[in-house]
This record gives structure tokens, sequence and C-alpha cells, in this order.
């Protein structure tokens, strides 16, 4: 299973790799610094579970989730951000993301979205 982390932080990248990394040896995954690059990678399909920051550029989280959306790829995303707003969170059900996962990052938040997502 591949799983996408989506964030301009190395530092943030680098917590939840480690985190995805210890609960299973057997998921695959890819770091990149922006919503382009992640757009790239999801188009040529396989993933599964998006981890992706909100605040980025040149491509926001949201505006990841909208160009998603057009295609007929089908992956979850987990938004994390350091403050998650009313109207962001409004937003982002709009887009059908899933979870939301507020900064800072912990083992418990990352795994309950893995357990979720990867429990059948």
């Amino acid at each position: 299973m591949k799983i996408l982390i989506v964030d301009d932080s190395a530092t943030q990248r680098l917590i939840v790799r480690s985190i995805v990394d210890n609960y299973d040896k057997n998921f695959e995954t890819i770091e990149v610094t922006d919503g382009r690059g992640a757009l790239e990678y999801i188009n040529k399909g396989d993933i599964k579970l998006v981890f992706s920051d909100i605040n980025m550029e040149p491509m926001s989280g949201t505006e990841l989730v909208a160009e998603v959306n057009k295609t007929d790829i089908e992956c979850i995303f987990a938004f994390i951000t350091s403050h998650l707003t009313e109207s962001m969170q409004d937003q982002a059900k709009e887009l059908g993301v899933q979870y939301y996962l507020t900064k800072p990052i912990t083992q418990e938040k990352i795994e309950n979205v893995l357990k979720e997502v990867f429990s059948d």
C-alpha cells in the first residue's frame, strides 16, 4: 500500500513518515513538498492514503483535493494543519476530505487514521 505525505516542512514529513513506518513496514511511503508534486504521484495511481498539509505553495491541500476530484482516481485524504478553522473544515468536507489532524502531530492521531483506513 502506498501512502503519500505532502508537506512543505521536512520535519513534519519526517514525523508522519516515522509513525507510518513504525506502524507497518509494508507501507510504501512517498514524500513530496507541495500539491503539484503530489498530483503527479496521485495521477500515476496506487496511492491509497494522502496525509497533506493545507497551507502550501504553489498548490494548497484543498486545491490538490479539488484537482483529484476532477479525475476518476480514488484516494483518501487526511489534512494536517496547525489550526483548523470552521470554514476550512467546511471546505474540506465539501471536497470529501475525511480526516483532519491538528499539529502537533502525534503517533495516536496518525495511527487512528491508519487503523480506520486499513482496517479491512
